[in-house]
């Protein structure tokens, strides 16, 4: 056919004009019935995934309460904990506290008492040297006759209470002494 032919079948009112408008509305229906049926499954898709993302959201909610109970429980169990282990502290501390205070009482009694026991030997001692010294003066005075003349002075003016002679007649012993050995 030419062109002729094919304008003729294809002209407005001609035979291909209404097999053409035919297929032009089943196409259209069908391009319409599909576009409802695709918008019908997005929203039925879109329903769905705003459902599972509620889902979703809902499960993660509850993990996240779930996860800050525990964490409060964590939080009271760890303050009862310390509360009991800063006891359990205290308490030993105080134990080692006491032991290092008995420890220390005992090393300064020791130390007061080797000081006290120090202080008395060391009085002892100077009063033992004293002695020593005085018993040795008193033997060089004897050695060389001058308590013997200090006693006959003494007892020569009536002053033999300073030395606690009193009442001893010049011819007793302790007074009769020469420095000779009396056999």
């Amino acid at each position: 056919r030419g062109h002729r032919g094919r304008a003729g079948v294809w002209r407005l009112g001609g035979p291909g004009s209404v097999r053409m408008a035919v297929r032009l509305q089943t196409w259209t229906r069908g391009l319409l019935s599909r576009w409802l049926v695709g918008r019908r499954l997005r929203a039925r898709d879109e329903v769905s995934v705003a459902l599972v993302q509620a889902l979703g959201r809902g499960f993660q909610a509850r993990l996240e309460a779930k996860r800050r109970r525990v964490q409060i429980y964590a939080d009271a169990a760890e303050a009862v904990q310390r509360i009991y282990r800063g006891r359990l502290g205290k308490l030993w501390f105080s134990l080692f506290r006491a032991m290092v205070r008995e420890a220390r009482a005992r090393l300064l009694q020791r130390w007061f008492r080797g000081a006290r026991a120090r202080k008395a030997a060391r009085r002892l001692r100077e009063g033992l040297e004293a002695g020593i010294r005085e018993l040795d003066r008193c033997e060089r005075e004897f050695l060389s006759g001058r308590l013997r003349l200090r006693i006959e002075a003494l007892a020569a003016g009536g002053a033999s209470a300073g030395l606690g002679l009193v009442g001893l007649p010049p011819s007793h012993p302790a007074l009769a002494y020469s420095g000779e050995s009396q056999a």
